[in-house]
């Protein structure tokens, strides 16, 4: 063994942080992208994540795409990759979280975990939905247009998107509209999070949840937490997962809030049809490994070296699979989708995702020292900010149906 490999094998085994997640690396027989982690490991401002993101990007924006049959310029239609990246986007990314659900140790959950949690939220879920119709009210665009960008923003991206444009009747174009809005903001994260993060000096705990309260859509947002660490992607999950719980709720509140759905059995049957199984499935798998820690490590009725055997492969397929689903989100980056995005739909959605993000930093930094009553009072001062213009009626300045007809550029 040379000098090299010495001192890397020594490095992940004084590690802790590292060897939780990260171990298969030093395995020689793992299937596992281990030339790219092992250079970018340390940097989190270039890390695999968006050594993957990069690639897909370039791959699907240069002349390679015509040569792989990549079809972009009629929509991806046709595209024989679509039906691929759609699995990998949805049920890959989902099959990966149930799995992540088996790498949380019960350390990194607690009260306080869920009480910021609540305390986040409760602050930016309102504020996020006044910034965005203030902003569009008054940029003149469709009140529809908004709620798509705020519940996009609020939950989890294209999903909310898609599963309250019927509830509100929103168009096709401002459906598209605000994907493509959404999704550009997400992107924004995953470049910036890290360094003002790292310029904050958020700890472990608080870098975890900021990325999974406060990153659009699901896939970003597990993308920008293992930016930060292996432990704070598994923190980012679990946030998540609590924000994609909302989306029923929300939904059911966005019919009442518009009156455009008149039979509430309908409302129950969407409530239903949106409640996440596969965060069942995560909650599951945290359970198997808190029942597995106890096994091994109490009467040894579980062989501890078996039980860590299959958390190496755990770990592995995890990695692997968030890897792919990276690589998956920079082939649907389509650059000429993004120029093209409506400057006003674009300052819209930027006003409800810097509230969002902005915010929940405030809110995270200020509870991690300690400083629980100027969490709140800030955030109660931020609410009551982007809120008083819907007193004084800026929001009546949405266009009617005969001036929405022009476009949103």
């Amino acid at each position: 063994m040379d000098h090299e490999t010495e001192r890397t094998h020594a490095f992940l085994a004084t590690s802790p942080t590292r060897l939780q997640g990260a171990s298969p690396c030093a395995e020689p027989r793992a299937y596992r992208p281990c030339v790219v982690h092992s250079v970018f490991y340390q940097s989190s401002w270039l890390s695999e994540v968006v050594v993957a993101i990069t690639l897909g990007t370039l791959v699907l924006n240069s002349p390679l795409s015509r040569m792989i049959g990549l079809h972009i310029e009629a929509g991806r239609a046709g595209d024989p990759y679509e039906r691929g990246l759609r699995y990998t986007g949805k049920w890959l990314l989902r099959i990966a979280i149930i799995l992540m659900g088996l790498r949380v140790q019960t350390d990194l959950i607690g009260t306080k975990f869920f009480v910021q949690i609540i305390l986040v939220l409760g602050f930016t879920l309102p504020v996020t939905f006044f910034a965005a119709h203030v902003s569009a009210g008054l940029l003149g665009l469709r009140r529809e247009l908004a709620d798509l960008i705020a519940i996009g923003t609020m939950v989890c991206g294209a999903s909310a998107i898609n599963a309250l444009a019927p509830v509100i009747y929103a168009r096709r174009r401002d459906q598209g509209l605000a994907v493509g809005t959404v999704f550009l903001f997400s992107l924004a994260a995953l470049i910036t999070f890290v360094p003002i993060g790292t310029a904050t000096g958020i700890n472990t705990e608080s870098a975890g949840l900021w990325s999974g309260l406060a990153v659009n859509d699901l896939s970003s947002s597990i993308a920008v937490g293992k930016q930060f660490g292996e432990e704070e992607s598994l923190i980012a999950a679990t946030a998540k997962a609590s924000r994609i719980l909302l989306l029923g709720p929300l939904l059911i509140g966005f019919s009442l809030l518009r009156r455009r759905t008149p039979a509430e059995r309908n409302v129950r049957v969407r409530f239903a049809a949106h409640l996440p199984l596969f965060l069942a499935g995560h909650v599951l798998m945290f359970a198997v490994r808190i029942l597995g820690d106890t096994l091994a490590s109490g009467n040894g009725s579980l062989d501890a070296t078996a039980w860590q055997a299959v958390l190496r492969i755990n770990d592995v397929l995890v990695d692997t699979a968030i890897m792919t689903v990276c690589a998956a989100i920079g082939l649907q980056i389509q650059l000429n989708n993004l120029i093209n995005t409506g400057w006003r739909v674009a300052l819209a959605g930027g006003a409800a995702w810097f509230a969002t993000a902005g915010l929940s930093l405030g809110l995270l930094v200020a509870i991690s020292k300690g400083f629980i009553g100027y969490a709140l009072l800030g955030g109660s001062v931020t609410l009551l900010t982007p809120s008083w213009p819907f007193v004084v009626g800026v929001p009546s300045q949405f266009p009617s149906k005969q001036e929405s007809q022009r476009p949103n550029h």
